[in-house]
């Protein structure tokens, strides 16, 4: 006997699961199809050389609504992001005193130009 669902999620990445997780809560019956052995996406942490490890594209699970953030319990099953950008990079810089070259800190003035600033 086959088994018959409401909805067919392609691709398991992080827009998948989310999609999928919405329509099961809503009581479909839902099976998301992945090509590959892991699912997740560009959220997923994978070694790209040995002993080297990064996503490739992690920023995007650090855009997900609040929402997405509350109702799929994210944050109560262990999941955590650090959060990035300038700002953060900077006060870590600041508290190690140093300045690793991976960081660029950018002026006061270049912030002021992508802030739409006339250029002087």
């Amino acid at each position: 006997m086959s088994a018959r669902y409401d909805a067919v999620i392609v691709g398991g990445g992080h827009n998948g699961l989310v999609a999928a997780f919405y329509l099961a809560r809503g009581g479909l019956r839902t099976l998301v199809l992945e090509r590959r052995d892991i699912v997740g996406g560009a959220c997923v942490t994978e070694e790209f050389a040995p002993g080297f490890r990064a996503s490739p594209g992690a920023y995007v699970l650090s855009m997900l609504r609040d929402a997405i953030w509350h109702d799929m319990r994210l944050r109560e099953r262990g999941l955590h992001v650090d959060q990035a950008g300038t700002a953060t990079r900077r006060g870590a810089w600041k508290r190690s005193g140093r300045c690793p070259r991976t960081m660029p800190v950018r002026s006061s003035r270049t912030r002021r130009r992508s802030r739409g600033s006339p250029r002087r």
